[in-house]
């Protein structure tokens, strides 16, 4: 399915390494059908500290238009998936 949509968003779901991610359960993928245009979004486990949006992209890895990536974040906030930096990111590297 994962495959079918990449094929379809012209993106890389259709690639081996998105796959992976998605069967280590790393990172989530949903295909957007409500509000606004078609869309493609990822959230990714930030460990202890629960999921956060990965990113949301229409055809071709194109940015959403503001009606949809509103919808799209309320929908994800309504489920305590936020757009936030990762916590490794914000840990200053050693």
């Amino acid at each position: 399915m994962l495959r079918d949509a990449g094929h379809r968003f012209k993106n890389c779901l259709k690639l081996d390494f998105t796959l992976e991610e998605a069967l280590r359960g790393e990172t989530q993928f949903y295909e957007w059908m409500g509000e606004g245009e078609p869309a493609i979004v990822s959230i990714t486990d930030d460990m202890p500290f629960g999921w956060m949006i990965g990113s949301i992209k229409g055809v071709g890895n194109s940015d959403p238009d503001v009606e949809t990536y509103v919808a799209i974040t309320d929908a994800l906030r309504d489920h305590c998936v936020v757009g936030r930096i990762g916590v490794l990111d914000m840990m200053p590297m050693v």
